[in-house]
């Protein structure tokens, strides 16, 4: 399989190009039907037996959207969506033979009490992207650890929460705390 590597300087580690990620998500989302925004996403890897190249385990979950103003002020709550199953068939099996089949395909269904980051329920999709073994997990829900990530005003807009900065306390010449 590929390694992404970009140019390096003399004696320096390589240093890993994920744009392919981004990619990935681009596709997936052209797969989504009324699609509101961009989804969540982990990646992760894993090293199965001695094989020296990684399988990417992604995560794609709804983004959860709290409401701002009107009666619902607060509410933290996410989009519904369907995805196209056989689009996202495609992508993971553009590389493989024309008639191939994907290396595997799953409904996950999770029984009452499994706790895990990602225990919701999920359709899984093994194959390829970009010579990287890639197995890719739609999730229904967000995960029970997510935060809001989206504002949604009364009149429909959208917009994504910014994160507000710590301000860092100012310290004198002896490291003290200046008040």
């Amino acid at each position: 399989m590929a390694r992404d590597n970009q140019p390096q300087e003399e004696g320096s580690e390589p240093q890993p190009d994920h744009s392919w990620i981004k990619r990935l998500h681009d596709d997936v989302m052209e797969c989504l039907v009324a699609p509101f925004g961009p989804m969540g996403w982990s990646v992760d890897t894993v090293y199965e037996d001695d094989d020296p190249e990684p399988l990417w385990n992604v995560h794609a979950y709804p983004l959860l959207i709290e409401t701002v103003g009107g009666s619902a002020d607060g509410e933290v709550s996410f989009y519904h969506f369907n995805v196209d199953i056989w689009g996202v068939v495609e992508i993971l099996t553009a590389e493989e033979e024309a008639d191939a089949e994907p290396s595997a395909i799953f409904a996950t269904f999770n029984f009452p009490g499994h706790h895990s980051a990602f225990s919701a329920p999920n359709v899984q999709v093994d194959g390829l992207y970009e010579g990287r073994a890639v197995r890719l997990h739609i999730y229904c829900v967000p995960p029970p650890t997510a935060k809001a990530k989206l504002l949604q005003y009364p009149d429909g807009t959208i917009k994504v929460k910014r994160r507000r900065r710590k301000r860092r306390k100012k310290k004198d010449d002896d490291g003290d705390v200046k008040t």
